[in-house]
């Protein structure tokens, strides 16, 4: 599974992230997926998310305040004042 021809396949089959480092600077590659360069340095500098109590109710939460602010139901203002009560309500419930 980790050779190098199998996770050229899957990088290019599968559109995944190869886990062979050497095939982010496969000359070729690079010609046929340009962003192979930004999805390396996104991985590289990657970070686990953070750990937080009812990480679902926080999740749902932003998602339904930051695209309520984006698509203009709600002002930016309004959008934080509840996402911030939402965050304090789900981080109570744990």
């Amino acid at each position: 599974m980790q050779s190098d021809a199998t996770q050229r396949r899957v990088l290019t089959e599968l559109s995944q992230a190869p886990v062979v480092e050497s095939l982010y600077d496969d000359p070729q590659l690079r010609r046929e997926l340009p962003y192979l360069a930004t999805l390396r340095e996104s991985l590289r500098t990657a970070t686990a998310r953070p750990k937080t109590p009812n990480y679902n109710a926080m999740t749902r939460a932003i998602q339904a305040h930051a695209y309520a602010a984006l698509q203009g139901r709600e002002t930016v203002d309004e959008a934080i004042g509840e996402l911030a009560a939402a965050l304090r309500e789900a981080a109570e419930r744990r």
